[in-house]
């Protein structure tokens, strides 16, 4: 674990945790420990992540139940007491049903409003660097608001400085991509 094996660890503690709490994640079988690494094993989930499906070139009201999904799921996620801490479109899974979380290392309980919204600004940082429509947008915050008993503007106000920051450190590191979905 001093040499960082812990993250197999973590993620299969967070999966026991969420599926306890009933949200959509890989099931978790085993931890195994190897000389050289820590090895988490699940259940598979035959699907494939946000970000390859919308790369994939499929749009239009495809993604209509796909991004509703999304929406759940994270307020689901968010209404349990928890965030991702990752949450960007690869670690999240279209199984043809239902959004599932994945790459769950990071997760951890909390109540922060900053932290739900620094998951929600990832999302949404992913959505603007894929260059996502702005209807499809709408039906995300649509979605969300309603599942956590929210407006839409203090959806967009909750996720808004992290955007900011996360939006900052991309462009930083990669320059300028895809189109802006909130603000300017």
């Amino acid at each position: 674990f001093a040499l960082g094996l812990s993250r197999a660890a973590r993620a299969f503690d967070a999966a026991l945790e969420l599926t306890r709490h009933g949200l959509p994640v890989a099931q978790p079988l085993a931890c195994l420990r190897l000389p050289d690494a820590m090895v988490l094993l699940t259940a598979a989930i035959q699907g494939v992540d946000l970000k390859a499906l919308w790369l994939s070139a499929r749009a239009g009201d495809e993604w209509k139940p796909i991004i509703s999904s999304a929406a759940a799921t994270l307020a689901r996620l968010h209404e349990e007491g928890f965030v991702h801490g990752d949450c960007k479109w690869g670690n999240l899974l279209w199984d043809g049903h239902e959004v599932a979380l994945v790459d769950l290392d990071s997760v951890q309980r909390s109540s922060s409003a900053r932290r739900r919204g620094r998951d929600l600004a990832r999302f949404v940082l992913n959505a603007e660097e894929l260059s996502v429509g702005r209807e499809t947008f709408e039906t995300f915050v649509s979605v969300y608001a309603k599942s956590t008993g929210s407006e839409k503007a203090v959806v967009i106000e909750l996720l808004a400085p992290a955007l900011s920051q996360l939006r900052q450190r991309h462009k930083d590191k990669y320059g300028q991509r895809g189109v802006r979905l909130v603000g300017e």
